[in-house]
């Protein structure tokens, strides 16, 4: 049963009437009592099953608001959902808003990143998080400052986008573009849930799976739109059945050479695989990889693209940051005795030797168990810190008492996992602390509000962080496809800006494709602000 929902969700997203509005409709909210009701709309596709698993509710609440649903779930019909089960007084108000669920993994962080907000917008709006904290369950309210249900936005925003993507596909006079996107499914995994799955627990689909769907769809949702304004696209899907071994080889049973482009795979372990395959088929397949950084993947086969910076080209482009800011100010490398740390403090050292002072640069090395000393740190002036550690205790310990320095002339630069640590978010503020992304969005921005609606219409889903990822690289692609006579000089011809990442290629001495395009983050008042 688990294997025939799951590919129906997979039609439901694949077919080429797929379900859309010419307008988004705004669910209307109302209180009762201590309640809080949205009212839903039934259109075609829609089951029972999906519209509780949308709004976090049991069948029997939906039923108990809603009885006429005995006689079946029918289009057009108005149903009554509830999505707050206690609605205090004082939180009552006419501000747009989001409801979110909270869902195991979520965090304070990511919840902000994923909606653009920044973290005290979150606490104001949800007052019961300073005492409370998050919890797994929480209806949050998120703060809409612009309209996503306006139906009345230019679709003019999206169709100059397709618009472009089309032109420069039929430059070359192309007569239909062949895409494929390697992901894996987990079809197993999913059946073996749906084995021992007791009788009254509810059906369920891999967490891996919806986050691989929502990537697809993304991809799905450019191609769509582009083949509504006259392009010729045809998708194909390839199930990498994870990164575990599998008893079907996929590398091999697909006909490479039917492709114009690869978007994918999504682990190491498979792009090794399809690499070497291709590579032993003599097939230059331009090969998009989203996710994997591993450098010898990419020296192996050229027409792979890295499309996610490495830690090693994040680090530096951080430490170019820091150079363009701070070059006059004494730059503290602060890490420890281990061999990972002293790489990594050695490869922040020799980039600033090329522009800095060595007057300029001083090393505070951790010992052992010992603690370091901050007494560096005391002095008037602004002090500039670089963590060159990969030891989350020792960032945590680290933070947590320079911060209680109570200064504010200290600027802490830091490696990307630092953020999602559980470190008080108080303490990146007041340190003003900086570090690199390989993606960014303001979901606030005017360019991307039609492609939510157009997102929410379709699927029926808000357009998360890996849907957005798919979006941007199928907009990629296309703009690849329409441009290159050869893959490999238009890939580094083309400095491209999307809605969450960049593309910024460069051919390493050992020629391989790589995207060198970081974003750096700054906590500022409680937000992230982008830095150049």
């Amino acid at each position: 049963m688990i294997r025939s929902l799951f590919f129906t969700a997979l039609l439901a997203f694949a077919a080429s009437s797929a379900i859309a509005q010419d307008s988004l409709i705004s669910p209307s909210t109302t209180t009762v009592g201590s309640v809080l009701f949205v009212s839903h709309t039934v259109v075609k596709g829609e089951t029972i099953y999906g519209i509780t698993k949308q709004y976090s509710i049991s069948e029997e609440e939906l039923f108990k608001f809603n009885p006429f649903l005995i006689d079946g779930l029918k289009i057009g019909q108005v149903l009554t959902i509830p999505v707050q089960e206690e609605l205090d007084e004082e939180e009552e108000n006419t501000d747009p808003v989001i409801l979110h669920r909270v869902e195991p993994g979520n965090t304070i962080f990511n919840i902000c990143q994923t909606y653009g907000i920044s973290e005290m917008q979150l606490y104001d709006a949800n007052m019961f998080l300073y005492d409370d904290g998050l919890q797994v369950g929480q209806l949050l309210r998120i703060p809409v400052f612009v309209d996503l249900f306006a139906s009345a936005v230019d679709p003019d925003t999206v169709r100059d986008v397709e618009s472009a993507a089309l032109d420069s596909l039929y430059r070359n006079d192309v007569p239909k573009i062949t895409i494929g996107v390697a992901l894996p499914f987990y079809l197993e995994i999913n059946d073996s849930l749906e084995i021992h799955r007791e009788l009254e627990e509810e059906e369920r689909i891999y967490g891996r799976s919806k986050a691989v769907l929502s990537f697809y769809t993304g991809v799905k949702c450019v191609l769509d739109s582009l083949s509504k304004l006259g392009g010729r696209f045809e998708l194909k899907v390839i199930d990498t059945n994870g990164k575990e071994e599998s008893k079907k080889d996929w590398c091999t049973e697909k006909n490479w050479y039917d492709l114009d482009l690869l978007i994918g795979p999504l682990f190491s372990e498979n792009v090794d695989k399809l690499a070497v395959h291709l590579d032993s088929l003599g097939i230059e397949l331009p090969v998009l990889v989203p996710f994997s950084t591993k450098p010898e993947l990419f020296y192996r086969y050229p027409n792979l693209l890295q499309v996610t910076p490495s830690d090693r080209q994040m680090n530096l482009e951080l430490t170019s940051a820091m150079i363009r800011n701070y070059t006059n100010e004494t730059i503290h490398i602060v890490t420890t005795d281990s061999s990972l740390d002293l790489s990594f403090s050695e490869l922040i050292s020799n980039k600033l030797q090329l522009y800095v002072d060595t007057n300029l640069i001083v090393f505070h090395e951790k010992v052992g168990d010992k603690k370091l000393a901050i007494d560096f740190l005391e002095s008037k002036g602004t002090k500039v810190v670089f963590l060159a550690t990969y030891d989350e205790v020792f960032v945590t310990d680290f933070l947590r008492r320079v911060n209680g320095l109570r200064h504010t002339n200290i600027v802490v630069f830091g490696a990307d996992w630092i953020p999602e640590m559980d470190v008080e978010s108080v303490y990146l503020n007041n340190l003003n602390f900086h570090y690199p992304s390989p993606a960014y969005c303001d979901f606030s921005s005017p360019d991307l509000i039609p492609w939510i609606q157009k997102y929410r219409n379709e699927y029926h889903a808000d357009l998360n962080m890996m849907a957005l990822y798919g979006l941007d690289l199928s907009l990629y692609a296309t703009e690849l496809l329409g441009s290159y006579t050869d893959f490999e000089i238009s890939a580094q011809a083309i400095e491209w800006e999307g809605f969450q990442i960049g593309m910024d290629v460069r051919k390493t001495s050992s020629g391989s494709l790589i995207n060198k395009k970081v974003y750096i983050l700054k906590y500022e008042n409680f937000e992230l602000v982008e830095i150049k």
